[in-house]
């Protein structure tokens, strides 16, 4: 397991240095590079150049957005599970590694590929949206960021469709 922390946490210090929207792409340009040849993701940190995948940038984001939001959620469960489970062992986590944002980020890359078989190179990428720069000091606090990132990588709802008109009234007699 120490050789996957630090395999996980060489690759999320690197990544620690990208903005979300370069996160956001690059997540994208890895989950369609796996789709192509899922060994390329195997590794942590594998080069993959969006144009050899024929991508236009402006698409990229959008798909990282919806994409991240996707796979978020499903590790916010893992991860935080329910209010009465939140816990015990994330908190031993967290305090083990204090405020190291890389280590925590780290942990929760190698949670993901774990529990939910995330590629390597997709979980590093999730991670470090979800933890950013600053890491969190409770489970309570992990879990509360996550949620917001969720939300805020989620695409915006439809409009509601319009109501339908009103029955005409009947004639006065």
């Amino acid at each position: 397991m120490a050789d996957i922390l630090e395999s996980a946490h060489a690759a999320v210090a690197d990544l620690g240095r990208s903005n979300e929207e370069e996160l956001y792409r690059l997540l994208a340009v890895r989950l369609k590079a796996m789709e192509r040849d899922p060994q390329r993701v195997a590794v942590f940190a594998p080069k993959i150049e969006a144009k050899e995948l024929g991508i236009a940038a402006g698409d990229l984001l959008g798909f990282g957005k919806t994409a991240f939001a996707q796979l978020a959620t499903a590790g916010h469960g893992v991860i935080c599970g329910s209010e009465a489970q939140q816990g015990f062992q994330l908190q031993r986590l967290l305090s083990s590694f204090n405020t190291d944002v890389s280590r925590v980020t780290a942990a929760v890359a190698t949670v993901l590929i774990g529990q939910l078989a995330m590629a390597p190179a997709i979980a590093t990428v999730v991670a470090t949206l979800v933890i950013g720069k600053v890491a969190p000091t409770s489970v309570d606090a992990l879990c509360r960021l996550w949620g917001r990132k969720i939300g805020a990588a989620e695409p915006p709802a439809p409009p509601a469709p319009p109501a339908p008109p009103a029955p005409p009234t009947p004639p006065k007699a």
